[in-house]
């Protein structure tokens, strides 16, 4: 689903539950494994038996989830349609550019090129 509404190159927002692991700045995001984490995996899992569920897997994310945060990261403005993830579940407020351009956000504050596109806003 994803991949086609990518493939229409309209601008595109991406609205989720979890918020995404898109950039190093957010792993974790106030104590939270996000999306993608590549800390995610029973070591971080410390809610399981509170939830009543089974432990999330030594071996952390699935190849699919690995997949899918790369096509996000891939498509993202400017060099993709996406321009914005709208996540929650945290219950705090962020705001992180990211996407293959995001370094460059780090570069423009320095004067060495331009801001990335696409943000990934939480606070839902």
């Amino acid at each position: 689903f994803l991949r086609a509404q990518l493939l229409r190159w309209m601008p595109t927002v991406l609205v989720l539950h979890v918020p995404l692991s898109v950039h190093a700045s957010l792993r974790p995001f106030r104590g939270y494994a996000l999306c993608g984490d590549p800390a995610w995996g029973e070591a971080a899992d410390r809610s399981w038996r509170d939830e009543r569920r089974e432990p999330w897997p030594k071996s952390g994310n699935s190849r699919a989830t690995e997949l899918f945060l790369q096509a996000v990261l891939s498509a993202a403005a400017p060099a993709g349609p996406l321009v914005a993830v709208l996540a929650g579940h945290v219950h705090a407020h962020d705001a992180t550019p990211f996407g293959v351009e995001a370094d460059a956000a780090g570069a423009a504050e320095e004067g060495r090129g331009s801001a990335a596109g696409a943000v990934q806003y939480i606070g839902f």
